[in-house]
């Protein structure tokens, strides 16, 4: 109860210095959005939980508020590559004993800019961030006139799984997506706050 008391005490007074949890994002940016992502791989519906795993990661780690992808000003867009399972440790009998999940996904992250602003002119960048080299094994579609791709990137995770272990299959794919989701989030997002810092 007194280490509990101690963190508590601890968040208060570095909330009063002025200090924020979470990556900032730069000026001029005041919200982010998660879209669904497209799914090349074989298991249906798989987008959905990485969404929800993604949404989740953004709201833990990044200090802007969780928008609809429509109205966000940043937005995390990307495809599943891959969804396969992999054979893992066998027996001396070769008997198979560990199977696991491995997902690679393409993700971007977009700037967008309100469309009266496009139709007026381009629009000032106040972040001052230019957008990455081109990045070839991205292919993922180009983006609308009033958005910019700032970051690409392709991940790829894998957690294994005992044959013997109740519902292993599934608690593997759910351990795959939260650390994917989370190193996308840190990735994308932790590259754009250290490089908008004066």
């Amino acid at each position: 109860m007194r280490a509990a008391r101690a963190w508590i005490a601890l968040f208060a007074l570095a909330s009063g210095c002025g200090y924020t949890a979470g990556l900032r994002v730069p000026p001029g940016i005041d919200s982010v959005g998660v879209e669904v992502f497209g799914n090349d791989g074989r298991l249906r519906d798989l987008e959905i939980d990485l969404q929800e795993a993604l949404s989740e990661s953004t709201r833990r780690l990044v200090d802007a508020p969780l928008v609809d992808p429509g109205q966000a000003d940043l937005v995390l867009r990307g495809r599943i590559v891959e969804y396969r399972k992999r054979g893992g440790i066998r027996s001396t009998d070769n008997e198979l004993l560990e199977d696991g999940v491995r997902i690679s996904v393409e993700v971007q992250l977009v700037r967008r800019f309100p469309q009266s602003v496009v139709a007026s002119g381009p629009e000032p960048d106040r972040t001052g961030l230019e957008p990455s080299p081109r990045d070839d094994r991205n292919t993922l579609p180009s983006t609308a006139p009033n958005e910019r791709v700032l970051r690409p990137m392709r991940a790829t995770q894998e957690f294994g799984f005992r044959l013997a272990e109740p519902n292993g299959e599934a608690l593997a794919r759910e351990r795959t997506l939260l650390n994917l989701a989370d190193r996308i989030v840190l990735d994308l997002f932790g590259t754009l706050a250290y490089e908008s810092t004066p």
